[in-house]
């Protein structure tokens, strides 16, 4: 323990005190540049692993980001894992960098297509309305059949279910309902386009027209009766001038021209009342039965037949009346005119055995083909 024993002390202390400055001249330094590669990633970790969950909620496919963020965590273990002065949290960064902008795009990329598909749907349901707004119209004014009548009902109903569903954010859900009733709704337009086109024929519009100034003719030397079916009504007409105006309800085929017997249709052309039925004769309250079918009704009836639109064993029918327990708002009868039943005591005590009665599609005030871009087809 001499002097050579401590002069050796004094200098490894020295030689410390040197490699301490010295490691430490370089470590200080290392660290104050690299601050930010040595400290541990946990906010941008934090964000990231923010950012992944909201895209798990809006149901976007995170499989890239979510592998990026696994290998950034591997990352961070395995620099943990290091001395602190070789630690380097870099390429860790990078990884949840990474994750975070591919997370974040395909959050932007999904927002953008659901925005461009909420657009769709709103431009959709808005022409499905405005069709569906013109075929209500046109079930107001003209009677096209209960069984038309009920897919419209149905497919009205789709489309209400469809928008609210839209409003409470179901959107799947409220797609699927509105492309079944645009569908629907589309087939309805395009079927009563095609009937009232059909229906309007310039042809029956002159022929319905001669059998209605005919009435009118007649009219000067007795009441006559004349029914309108797409006005939905029965005009009781004397000297030319309507005196009564009944509410009528008619065949499941409204439009329809009477052809053979269970074709649900009402009868057109010049008919007569042959027998009238009081109250205990009738299970419709008070029924004017009329000669149906009459000669052009067989004509047509043959006619039919021989051409091959009827089968051969169809029957002509009969028991065409004009009858009360009206008032359904529907059409309902096999073929009949159906009023209320005070119309029909009213109606019933205004004719007699005899009277004439006009059965005519259309007068031509009650033109709805201006519904589907159409000028009025009544020609003078």
């Amino acid at each position: 323990m001499g002097p050579a024993f401590s002069f050796m002390k004094r200098f490894l202390k020295a030689i410390f005190i040197i490699v301490l400055i010295l490691f430490l001249s370089y470590l200080i330094p290392f660290i104050i540049e690299n601050s930010q590669n040595l400290k541990e990633p946990r906010k941008l970790e934090d964000i990231t692993k923010k950012i992944l969950l909201k895209s798990q909620k809006l149901i976007v496919n995170i499989d890239e980001a979510q592998n990026f963020y696994l290998r950034a965590r591997k990352q961070v273990i395995y620099q943990k894992n290091k001395i602190i002065l070789f630690r380097d949290f870099s390429y860790s960064n990078y990884l949840f960098q990474k994750s975070f902008e591919i997370a974040l795009n395909q959050i932007l990329s999904f927002k953008e297509k659901m925005r461009r598909k909420e657009e769709e749907f709103i431009n959709k349901l808005a022409e499905t309305k405005n069709i569906n707004s013109k075929i209500s119209e046109v079930f107001e004014r003209i009677p096209l059949g209960s069984d038309l009548f009920k897919r419209f009902i149905i497919s009205s109903a789709h489309l209400k279910e469809a928008e609210n569903l839209f409003k409470l954010k179901f959107y799947d859900k409220a797609e699927k309902k509105l492309e079944i009733s645009s569908f629907e709704t589309k087939n309805i337009y395009s079927l009563i386009e095609n009937y009232l086109k059909n229906f309007y024929d310039p042809k029956k519009l002159r022929e319905w027209k001669n059998l209605y100034n005919e009435a009118l003719n007649l009219s000067k030397e007795l009441n006559v009766i004349v029914v309108i079916k797409d006005e939905r009504i029965l005009k009781v007409i004397r000297d030319g001038k309507t005196i009564k105006t009944y509410i009528a309800e008619f065949g499941k085929n409204p439009l329809e021209k009477k052809i053979k017997s269970g074709d649900l249709a009402t009868p057109e052309g010049r008919y007569k009342i042959v027998e009238k039925k009081g109250y205990k004769k009738t299970k419709y309250y008070l029924a004017l039965l009329l000669n149906y079918p009459n000669e052009e009704d067989k004509r047509r009836f043959e006619e039919a037949k021989k051409r091959g639109l009827i089968p051969k064993n169809a029957r002509i029918g009969g028991l065409i009346e004009i009858h009360g327990d009206g008032g359904k708002g529907i059409d309902w009868t096999e073929g009949c005119v159906a009023l209320e039943n005070e119309d029909m005591k009213e109606l019933y005590n205004l004719v007699s055995k005899g009277t004439p009665v006009y059965i005519i599609g259309s007068q031509g005030n009650n033109n709805v083909l201006s519904n589907f871009g159409e000028k009025s087809l009544w020609k003078n």
